[in-house]
């Protein structure tokens, strides 16, 4: 046999056996549920939505949900028993900003933990030892965002998500015919969250915060109270509204209040909204990020 024919040979034979050998490495975990493997790694019982998450077959997933319910746990839950329970599966997750991206990150690292999955990170990257892997881009950094096939693209917060940006990370899926799952708070009827929830392909979820069986009812009354029809409906009823409530960042609701005024509404490891007196300005201190954004 030739020199060169043998080399080759040899090459396509040691790629076989490392491919074995990373089937062979998927975790123990894998015999676990879906929802099981979840809920040992995030500790506590799934709520319905949840659970209907890690049981999705589906390519195509969109999920409206409350703010406070758990929608970025569920998402690492995800992602972290599909690269953990599949061999050279590769992931992609796309966070509104570099910060969400970087607690996103905590949450897998923190189910792989639980579970005893050997993982090597590198900043924003991830590499099981079984092959997969797990990048996670920030929206607010558009030119880290290009290029890079996956087979399962997680769009955590869509709603909150440049359609421009999103144009960018769907094609990365095209090759590998992966799958796609959308995870956000509505922000208003338009845009690829909206049009993704309205297309047949996707099967599509919607959770209020009434449906989630820890909240205290009283203080979601309390706190629609304060946030008015248009906002309580979007944030705690995830409708689509068309209104000035609907146009700014998820993040703004906390960053109007100091840690000293703002007391928890939800028992959660997101961050929550915060209540205040503080609300009343909203509607009348044009000075306010709320009012500003409105008025762009």
């Amino acid at each position: 046999m030739p020199r060169r024919t043998k080399a080759r040979s040899d090459l396509i034979e040691g790629l076989r056996r490392q491919t074995a050998i990373m089937r062979a490495i998927v975790h123990e975990s894998a015999k676990l549920d879906p929802c099981q493997w979840a809920e040992k790694a995030l500790g506590f019982p799934l709520v319905e939505f949840q659970r209907k998450v890690m049981l999705s077959k589906s390519d195509r997933l969109c999920v409206l949900a409350a703010r406070q319910s758990g929608k970025s746990q569920i998402s690492a839950a995800l992602c972290a028993n599909q690269a953990s329970t599949r061999a050279n599966y590769r992931i992609n997750i796309i966070a509104p900003t570099f910060r969400q991206g970087l607690l996103l990150a905590e949450k897998i690292e923190h189910c792989f933990q639980s579970h005893d999955v050997g993982y090597k990170r590198i900043r924003e990257q991830m590499t099981l030892e079984n092959g997969s892997r797990i990048n996670i881009y920030p929206g607010d950094r558009p030119e880290s965002v290009r290029g890079g096939t996956c087979d399962l693209l997680c769009v955590d917060e869509a709603g909150f998500i440049k359609d421009s940006l999103v144009a960018a990370v769907v094609p990365q899926i095209a090759a590998t015919r992966g799958r796609m799952v959308l995870i956000s708070t509505p922000n208003g009827p338009r845009g690829f969250l909206f049009d993704s929830y309205n297309a047949p392909e996707f099967e599509t979820m919607k959770v209020s915060a009434y449906d989630i069986e820890h909240f205290d009812q009283d203080l979601i009354a309390e706190l629609k109270a304060r946030l008015g029809p248009a906002l309580s409906r979007q944030e705690i009823e995830s409708d689509f509204v068309a209104s000035g409530a609907s146009v700014f960042d998820s993040s703004v609701l906390d960053n109007l209040f100091s840690p000293s005024d703002a007391v928890d509404v939800f028992d959660s490891d997101e961050t929550p909204i915060r209540d205040s007196s503080l609300m009343e300005r909203f509607k009348t201190d044009a000075r306010s990020p709320l009012q500003e954004i409105i008025q762009k």
